[in-house]
């Protein structure tokens, strides 16, 4: 895997920038086999209340699929949304087309009944250094099976919905696919960011965060 800046470069705000930076180059060159993608491990957050991506850069379909198990799924649920919506024709523009494919996963996934396998998911939207952050991590600290905060309803004020959580069978790595229909949309850093705080925050045994941007393949 490529794009992770040498030992001795930029820190702090300067890496993340780089990283940004990186990613936006990515994920603007991503073709039908390879996709921008970032990883986070949770350390950051438990240990400086922020986070950095730990590595950035293209993977292949094959790299993601060997660490997120319903990746493929998720894809072709994406592309018989794409389907469905696109016969029926019936959208008033490409925001709503993009609405309606969302929904069209939202109810396929729902359907499965799989608790490791989520769509449109609410979570606690939280800024850098949340106070909320550093005391959930010392309670898990003095009460490892304690439950994790329970989830915002959907539409909650300071709530961020998750297009597509993929939680892995060792539960200790999520796999979030950001769903993407509309070819000037990209996935942001505050997204990502906010993203990986979000599942951290409510799944306590979360070690690795992959956040992946999904595109129909052919739209």
């Amino acid at each position: 895997m490529r794009g992770r800046p040498a030992p001795g470069g930029p820190k702090g705000g300067e890496l993340v920038s780089v990283f940004l930076t990186l990613f936006a180059a990515l994920s603007g060159r991503n073709q039908t086999n390879r996709t921008a993608a970032l990883a986070f491990r949770a350390s950051e957050f438990e240990t400086q209340g922020h986070e950095t991506p730990e590595w950035v850069g293209q993977l292949t379909e094959r790299e993601v699929r060997a660490t997120c198990d319903r990746y493929d799924q998720t894809q072709g649920l994406l592309e018989g949304a794409v389907k469905k919506v696109t016969k029926e024709n019936d959208y008033a523009n490409e925001a709503d087309f993009g609405n309606k494919v969302h929904k069209e996963v939202e109810l396929a996934i729902k359907a499965k009944g799989n608790p490791d396998w989520l769509a449109e998911e609410s979570m606690q939207k939280l800024a850098e250094e949340d106070p909320r952050i550093a005391e959930e991590t010392r309670l898990r600290g003095t009460d490892p099976g304690r439950r994790p905060p329970e989830r915002p309803n959907p539409g909650a004020k300071g709530s961020i919905r998750i297009d597509v959580l993929d939680r892995q069978a060792n539960g200790s790595t999520v796999c979030v696919y950001d769903i993407k229909t509309g070819a000037q949309h990209r996935l942001s850093w505050p997204r990502m960011a906010v993203i990986a705080r979000g599942v951290y925050f409510h799944f306590p045994q979360t070690q690795s965060i992959i956040v992946v941007e999904m595109r129909p393949k052919q739209h």
